[in-house]
């Protein structure tokens, strides 16, 4: 992360671009398609359904929706705000990633479950 402080404006922007393309990544695709198959098999009249994926892609991003507000909004105190955002979580990274995938983790055994007893 600090080498994304001496990037060049042009490489900030092509990261920003590969952030937004993140969908294709590896990790973030089965969830994407999880979602996407849940919605699509909940029985929901094609309004809701489209009101459901409009929410789900801005839950989604809110991980870059979020520090961009911050930044757009925040005049000078956005790079204390931001720095501090960022310290925490390179020092937290494995905590989050831990509680994220324990969270994954129990939602399939939960799903799984459900589909053995019914």
């Amino acid at each position: 992360m600090a080498a994304i402080d001496r990037l060049p404006p042009v490489k900030v922007f092509g990261l920003g671009l590969a952030l937004v393309l993140a969908a294709l990544n590896a990790k973030n695709t089965p969830l994407t398609i999880a979602a996407a198959a849940s919605i699509g098999s909940a029985g929901l009249p094609v309004g809701q359904e489209i009101a459901s994926l409009v929410i789900f892609v801005v839950i989604a991003t809110l991980g870059l929706l979020a520090p961009l507000g911050v930044y757009m909004l925040g005049g000078e105190r956005a790079k204390t705000t931001l720095g501090n955002w960022k310290d925490w979580a390179a020092q937290h990274n494995v905590a989050v990633m831990a509680v994220l995938f324990f969270v994954l983790g129990v939602k399939l055994l939960g799903d799984g479950i459900g589909i053995l007893t019914s």
